[in-house]
């Protein structure tokens, strides 16, 4: 079995998908402590910029890995706060009931489906969805009353850029078609737009 570090390595370092310049703009920008991340794999970046993660999956070695002493100390020693840094693992599906107050400051949505539909039961009101659109979640966010746009996020030459302009020019879609949750729920990708960000910024209205 592949240790911790191996894992991460080959899923996020080895592949520029830690994240981690994203994440610092969230918390400077939104005051950011707390953080949910739903569909997280051993994905534990976050909790080297925020205080408090919950982190839920199903991957069978998820648990095993992330609270290995292996993982603790990278976290421990990379960690960009003072205080010790405070998170917990829960392995199931996370469609599934969670047992979660809705505090949460922060819902994370990267490759894992409708992140957005199941979390915002524990977002906060007025907190912050960050979602890509690889699987759709953004569309879907898009479609949803209880999120507004408030900002896209790119990256390029190494750093992640938030802006907040022209954003009704995203999710105007190629083919001239509306977006629809059924379409979204069969599909589940993201269609063509003619305009595209890598991270799609939301409020919990």
């Amino acid at each position: 079995m592949p240790t911790f570090i191996e894992e991460y390595n080959k899923y996020f370092l080895s592949r520029h998908f830690e994240r981690l310049g994203l994440f610092e703009l969230l918390k400077n920008k939104y005051g950011i402590k707390k953080a949910l991340y739903l569909g997280s794999h051993i994905h534990i970046t976050p909790s080297l910029v925020f205080p408090e993660v919950v982190y839920v999956d199903s991957y069978e070695k998820f648990k095993q890995m992330v609270e290995s002493e292996e993982a603790r100390s990278f976290v421990e020693n990379n960690k960009q706060y003072s205080t010790s840094p405070k998170y917990s693992y829960i392995k199931q599906n996370y469609d599934n009931q969670l047992g979660l107050d809705q505090d949460f400051d922060l819902l994370i949505s990267q490759y894992a489906g409708f992140v957005s539909q199941a979390g915002k039961r524990y977002l906060k009101r007025g907190g912050i969805l960050v979602a890509n659109n690889s699987h759709g979640d953004a569309s879907m966010a898009n479609l949803d009353d209880d999120y507004e746009l408030i900002a896209i996020a790119n990256h390029a030459k190494d750093k992640w850029r938030i802006s907040e302009q022209q954003l009704a020019g995203y999710f105007v879609r190629k083919d001239g078609q509306t977006d629809s949750y059924s379409e979204l729920s069969k599909t589940g990708k993201g269609p063509g737009y003619k305009k595209a960000a890598a991270n799609y910024i939301f409020r919990r209205v």
